[in-house]
């Protein structure tokens, strides 16, 4: 056994479960690279059309931390009340600020009625993505996939707790497929276009992809070197596919209504996303020299995966805020140059709201986590 671990380490495998307890830097780097292709892909579509996948890369990821500490967890006394605890302290403080601004404050601003409940009520319970999305407010647009992680962190607890390691990985792997299999029922059956790019069980192979590796990643010697060892391949077979038809679809019809035809296409571009996103989060465990170590350690982007829950909350507000004050002083608004210089400014400014935003509210509001904290019994002393 130990030949084993000698040579497993000598090619880099995933970190031990004991190295992966604490905080992990190299996914800030991934975290950051996903938020900038999203604000990238929100400002700028028709330049980086496949900016959207950085929304499947933040699942795969969510899928993998949550699974990480669930499971590291597991057994411990306040396990559930901790776990709620935690995501409602990181989660809800900002995600109702920008509901309260959309739904009472914007409107009293400038004089508009106020939304009706049935208007908002879905969003303050996260079920708009079972609605239709595509008709929401301009500054809740990205919160259908908060609503997604939201309700797979109400079941996914119970999984944790009531099965054992093998068999919360058939779990995952039925998951996966099951996501695909759903899908392409959906396309089959004629249901409404948007469901499957949307609602909450067509889209769990992300995260049950990441909640897979985090198994793969805390397991044996034999199970971190099989993670290792299919990163890069799983990650280019994912990127070979997804990439073209994802270019070839473009972006307004891989989230809109597209042809017939498209449809099935559509359903097995987000398995290669997922295939892609695992791969680039297996790799970042083990990265340690090279380009993609060094942009993962790059401090502006794991600057940007710290602020990018607040990133990702601010920015659709900013951006529209920034366009209609563009619109009102500049004639040619539509301008090529007059778009570039509006994204500029409106990444920039969500830089600067989201890392206010960070020391001045969710920072403070992350130490309550203490109490909810893992707390260590202290042996009695020796008499």
């Amino acid at each position: 056994m130990e030949s084993l671990v000698s040579k497993a380490t000598s090619k880099n495998v995933v970190p031990a479960a004991r190295e992966l307890s604490g905080h992990i830097p190299e996914l800030d780097g991934v975290r950051g690279f996903a938020i900038v292709i999203v604000l990238l892909f929100h400002s700028m579509r028709h330049a980086f059309t496949l900016g959207w996948m950085g929304v499947d890369l933040f699942f795969v990821l969510s899928g993998f931390l949550i699974t990480l500490g669930l499971v590291r967890s597991a057994g411990e006394p306040h396990y559930f009340r901790n776990f709620y605890a935690k995501r409602a302290l990181r989660i809800w403080p900002l995600y109702y600020l920008i509901l309260l601004y959309t739904f009472l404050i914007a409107p009293l601003a400038s004089s508009a009625p106020v939304a009706p409940v049935s208007t908002w009520l879905p969003y303050a319970l996260y079920v708009q993505n079972l609605l239709h999305p595509l008709n929401a407010p301009v500054e809740l647009g990205q919160t259908w996939s908060l609503a997604i992680e939201e309700q797979f962190y109400i079941f996914w607890p119970l999984v944790v707790f009531l099965t054992n390691r093998r068999t919360l990985k058939l779990v995952c792997i039925a998951l996966i497929f099951g996501s695909l299999v759903l899908r392409l029922v959906l396309a089959a059956s004629g249901a409404p276009q948007w469901v499957s790019y949307f609602s909450t069980p067509p889209r769990l192979d992300g995260l049950c992809l990441g909640a897979l590796l985090s198994l793969l990643a805390t397991g044996s010697v034999e199970e971190r070197e099989l993670a290792r060892r299919w990163a890069m391949p799983v990650a280019l077979i994912g990127a070979a596919a997804s990439i073209p038809i994802a270019l070839w679809m473009g972006s307004e019809q891989v989230a809109g209504s597209l042809p017939v035809q498209h449809e099935f296409v559509r359903v097995f571009l987000f398995s290669f996303v997922g295939m892609l996103s695992v791969g680039v989060v297996a790799r970042a465990l083990t990265a340690q020299n090279g380009t993609f170590a060094g942009l993962l350690r790059a401090r502006w982007l794991r600057y940007s995966g710290k602020i990018s829950y607040g990133m990702y909350i601010y920015h659709p507000t900013i951006f529209h805020l920034v366009t209609l004050e563009v619109a009102l002083h500049v004639s040619r608004p539509e301008a090529a140059s007059v778009k570039l210089i509006r994204s500029c400014i409106g990444i920039a400014l969500t830089y600067v709201v989201s890392t206010l935003s960070w020391y001045a509210l969710e920072k403070p509001i992350l130490r309550l986590k203490v109490l909810f904290a893992k707390r260590t019994v202290q042996p009695a002393p020796a008499s």
